[in-house]
C-alpha cells in the first residue's frame, strides 16, 4: 500500500503530462496526492473490520459508505466526471442543486460539505 502511494504521487505531476524519460527527480513541490490514494485508503478502511468477508452485500454497502466518508473531504483531488457525480449522488437534493452546474471540480462543494458535516475530517490512519 505505501508503494501505491508513493508512487501517485511521485507521477501526480505526469498523470496528464507523461513522462518517457526514466531520469526525473522522485518528489517535487509539484507532486500531489490524487484520487487514486484517496480511493486505495478507502478500500483498506473498508476492509480492515473484517477477518474475512462472508457477506458480500453488505461488504459492498460499507465501501460505498466509507468512500463516501473518506473521498468528500477531497474534492480536488482529480476524481473523474461520473465518479464526481457518484460521490455527490450521496447528498441531499437540495444541496446537489446547489452545486454550480456543469463544474467538474466541484468548486463550491467544499463549503456544502462543511456546512452539513462540519470542518474537514482527516484521513483514516
Amino acid at each position: 500500500m505505501f508503494g501505491a502511494i508513493i508512487g501517485d504521487i511521485a507521477g501526480s505531476r505526469f498523470e496528464f503530462d507523461n513522462c518517457k524519460s526514466k531520469e526525473f527527480e522522485l518528489f517535487t513541490n509539484t507532486c500531489d496526492f490524487t484520487d487514486d490514494t484517496v480511493m486505495t485508503l478507502a478500500v483498506a478502511k473498508a476492509l480492515l473490520p473484517y477477518e474475512a468477508i462472508t457477506d458480500m452485500d453488505a461488504f459492498k454497502r460499507e465501501l460505498v459508505r466509507v468512500m463516501h466518508e473518506v473521498g468528500m473531504p477531497h474534492p480536488h483531488c482529480g476524481y473523474g466526471g461520473r465518479f464526481c457525480t457518484w460521490m455527490i449522488s450521496s447528498l441531499t437534493a437540495a444541496m446537489a442543486t446547489a452545486l454550480p452546474c456543469g463544474c467538474p471540480r466541484w468548486r463550491g462543494l467544499p463549503v456544502l460539505w462543511a456546512s452539513v458535516k462540519g470542518w474537514r475530517r482527516p484521513l483514516p490512519k
